[in-house]
């Protein structure tokens, strides 16, 4: 890992067992935006025999680690082979080890978290005939009725918004429209996985 600075991480040498250095990925993980609080640097302080400053540095760099690995997706064995060669053998272990297990986890804890559009969540639809219209030209036309369920647009990190439903009428050449851009769409993208 030439970007990422590893040394803080041997003080995970000095755990009790390998469930304290998983829990401590867990809650690096979990206050990786704002830092670890006080409270808890201080209990984890003990525990490694180490002071404040090398536990937040440590912390840092356990996060540096794991979204090194969450981006690039990579397997227990890659994660190994990102360490330096005088890197301790058992923990290069042990952490790729605990990444791996919590790798789709926090996959998708930052896929969530990340501020972005509107996600489309769920879609549903039915064609109904009018019956009944004040003009004569619009009866017994059929017409698709669609619902969407949106997730609101994030407007901070780390925080999981609501979801709306929207919905909306398309008569057949509106659909077409529609079906006609979405194709165009779906090619535009399959060219772009192809490249």
């Amino acid at each position: 890992m030439a970007t990422l600075n590893t040394e803080p991480l041997v003080l995970l040498l000095k755990a009790q067992s390998q469930k304290v250095v998983d829990e401590l990925f867990i809650q690096a993980f979990r206050y990786r935006i704002d830092g670890m609080p006080l409270s808890l640097t201080t209990k984890v302080a003990a525990a490694l025999q180490a002071d404040e400053a090398a536990v937040k540095a440590l912390a840092s760099s356990i996060v540096n680690v794991v979204l090194e690995c969450v981006y690039r997706e990579l397997a227990p064995a890659e994660i190994v082979a990102l360490f330096p060669a005088e890197f301790n053998n058992d923990l290069k272990g042990l952490i790729a080890t605990i990444v791996g297990a919590h790798m789709g986890e926090w996959r998708e804890l930052l896929q969530t978290s990340t501020i972005s559009l509107p996600k489309l969540v769920d879609a549903e639809w039915r064609v109904d005939v009018k019956s009944a219209s004040q003009d004569a030209f619009r009866m017994h036309a059929p017409t698709c009725i669609v619902e969407l369920t949106v997730q609101e647009e994030a407007s901070l990190a780390g925080v999981m918004m609501g979801t709306k439903r929207v919905n909306f009428e398309m008569n057949r050449e509106t659909l077409e429209t529609m079906l006609d851009g979405l194709g165009k769409i779906r090619d535009q993208l399959a060219s772009i996985k192809n490249m």
